[in-house]
């Protein structure tokens, strides 16, 4: 009985072992990387809706993250659609209300060029960095299409990379 349990318990332990370092070893991707599942998971909410943002919160230092989170907007329903893309597969999603409506052209610079840039121009942080690619108007001496990568490791704590 007592062999058993020891079993059982060693067989748990090596699942868990291996269920965890699947996790852990998951390939992160660029935004542009996963842009295509996004794309279609949005067009079947909507056949109109159209890229206005694309976040992370977990960029490694090379611009690629283990979570994107691509906003759509449909001009025809006047709404917007979340969708979330971990680790290569999508969801959950949500429909909100967005913040922003311009839409993103697909051919933007990808995340990973961004970051090299925003290194180029004094971030320092490894991993944990904000990236939100969207249209801006307000506040900048030229409006267009910007990477703004947040790298609390600098003096200004936010470094904008045009993306176009």
């Amino acid at each position: 009985m007592r062999l058993n349990k020891i079993f059982v318990l060693i067989v748990s332990i090596l699942s868990v072992t291996v269920i965890l370092s699947q996790v852990a070893l998951a390939d992160p991707g660029t935004a542009r990387e996963w842009l295509p599942a996004a794309i279609k998971s949005a067009q079947s909410w909507k056949a109109d809706a159209k890229l206005v943002q694309v976040t992370t919160l977990e960029a490694f230092a090379n611009g690629s993250a283990k979570r994107w989170s691509y906003i759509f907007f449909s001009e025809s329903s006047k709404k917007g659609y979340k969708v979330h893309v971990r680790e290569g597969k999508v969801g959950p999603n949500q429909a909100l209300m967005p913040d922003v409506t311009l839409e993103v052209p697909l051919e933007f610079v990808d995340s990973s060029l961004a970051m090299e840039e925003a290194k180029r121009k004094g971030a320092t942080s490894s991993d944990g960095i904000g990236m939100i690619l969207q249209y801006s108007k307000q506040g900048l001496k030229e409006e267009g299409l910007y990477w703004n990568v947040t790298d609390l490791g600098t003096e200004q704590g936010v470094i904008l990379v045009k993306a176009r």
